[in-house]
């Protein structure tokens, strides 16, 4: 329990606190309580950005220090997929922005992850390296701008018809990166799956992933 895995796991507890207040939320919505949603809106908005902040210090400290663990390998990603996809999925169903973040924006994003983490448990299985670049850090950036503007719409405040088109554009662009990421993992998959086991593929690496794990 290095201190880039107890900031991982502590993503997980302030990802609880999120998911409470974005029910309530919900919930106050719909029954039209203007006041009490905008004050959960702005706790859940700073609860994500405290989650956020521990996703870039955990690896960043990981990397300074070098350290590295299986446990981290497995939390880091597992933790930023429970924030990310649990926002999106209590998101869907709000009254707001359920306009923007609709369910099938969702089961696109949920879709990736489920095929990636299979394809890399199965490449890594045979001993092979399934490393992470450029353009999965930036679907984790566009993931992130999502849900904290969606959260930000559901507090008071004018000129929201503008930063709903904001936040419209980064809906359509998330979703295109993670076609495209997801595209690019199928693409070395499909060379390691073509290649008899114990012969060594082309390449192993795709050009793109999540942010390494502690």
């Amino acid at each position: 329990m290095n201190l880039p895995n107890r900031l991982t796991m502590s993503r997980l507890f302030v990802a609880l606190g999120l998911f409470i207040m974005l029910e309530w939320i919900r919930q106050a919505s719909t029954n039209d309580k203007v006041v009490l949603v905008s004050t959960l809106a702005y706790i859940a908005l700073g609860l994500f950005l405290v989650a956020a902040i521990t996703d870039f210090l955990d690896g960043f400290l990981a990397r300074r220090r070098k350290i590295t663990s299986d446990f981290g390998r497995i939390a880091d990603p597992f933790a930023d997929k429970v924030l990310i996809c649990g926002s999106l999925v209590f998101l869907t169903g709000t009254r707001g922005v359920d306009d923007i973040i609709m369910p099938w924006v969702v089961v696109i994003i949920l879709a990736r992850e489920f095929l990636v983490t299979g394809l890399r448990g199965y490449i890594e299985s045979r001993g092979l390296s399934f490393g992470a670049k450029a353009i999965g850090k930036l679907k984790m950036i566009l993931q992130c701008f999502l849900v904290g503007g969606g959260i930000f719409l559901l507090g008071p405040g004018r000129g929201k018809e503008s930063l709903s088109g904001l936040v419209m554009v980064i809906m359509i662009a998330t979703v295109l990166i993670t076609i495209y990421s997801g595209w690019l993992y199928i693409r070395v998959a499909m060379n390691v799956l073509s290649t008899p086991e114990g012969a060594q593929p082309e390449a192993t690496s795709p050009p793109e992933g999540e942010e390494p794990p502690a």
